[in-house]
């Protein structure tokens, strides 16, 4: 008797973690179908720089973080400046268009979840206002058609 018990308990812990996987897929698509991609067309290097000295903050797009270990920069490749370290070049990137909320839940997870599936690396930056994700440009146009033909 026991024994039947623990495998009706199993049967409905598995039923119940497939119907809450089938609800987080369904948020998801529903999720994706919501956003709307804005295209950067720029090629862009992700690097390691030295100090900021001889980074141009007056181009449009200049991504910088700073730890205790390290200072990163994205930028537009045309503007890697000279102090660079070390620099990867050839990545390209959308954003999500508008502004996002911050209570908002699930929306980088939604877009790299799809690309994770198709076994696509992404390179994320959230702002203030939105999220930009970065692809190597050898992936970049299946990576955007697979998140708008979900």
């Amino acid at each position: 008797m026991e024994h039947m018990t623990q495998t009706a308990q199993n049967v409905q812990q598995v039923t119940q973690t497939a119907q809450l996987t089938q609800l987080k897929t369904t948020e998801t698509l529903n999720l994706l179908d919501s956003l709307e991609l804005t295209i950067l067309e720029k090629s862009f290097s992700v690097c390691k720089i030295k100090d900021t000295s001889d980074v141009n903050f007056m181009h449009p797009f200049v991504f910088l973080s700073k730890t205790d270990e390290e200072i990163s920069l994205v930028c537009e490749s045309e503007h890697v400046p000279s102090n660079v370290i070390v620099a990867e070049p050839d990545w390209r990137a959308f954003r999500i268009a508008g502004t996002l909320d911050f209570s908002l839940v699930g929306v980088v997870a939604s877009i790299t979840s799809v690309l994770a599936k198709a076994s696509i690396s992404v390179f994320v930056i959230s702002t203030y206002n939105t999220d930009y994700v970065f692809l190597k440009s050898y992936d970049f146009e299946r990576a955007v058609s697979l998140i708008r033909n979900v």
